[in-house]
């Protein structure tokens, strides 16, 4: 169950014996109560849809920067390969950008 299907819970629209055995089905009262609990939980899950679509859009945001910062870095390396401390300072840099990737699948 997911949960956005678990905050409101619905009970099933089902006929109830009446006094003499019968089939009984439900009172405006009662079909009123559950069409407001079916409401509630379509609002639920548009609620966590929502918080979801929003932590992909954060963790999208955070694969493009640590594909920026990579790409800077691989420039980097190419400009200064020559150099030795660049080389060390690009690879930190490739480094960091790694964690930051790892850090935003961990969201």
């Amino acid at each position: 169950m997911t949960e956005a299907t678990s905050v409101v819970a619905i009970p099933p629209l089902v006929a109830t014996g009446g006094p003499m055995g019968g089939a009984r089905l439900p009172t405006p009262a009662e079909a009123a109560q559950r069409a407001v609990q079916a409401v509630q939980a379509v609002q639920a899950a548009e609620a966590y849809a929502t918080s979801q679509a929003h932590a992909h859009a954060q963790l999208h945001a955070a694969h493009v920067q640590a594909a920026q910062a990579a790409a800077v870095t691989l420039q980097q390396m190419l400009q200064f390969r020559q150099a030795p401390s660049h080389l060390m300072d690009a690879h930190q840099a490739v480094m960091l950008a790694a964690l930051q990737v790892s850090a935003a699948d961990d969201l």
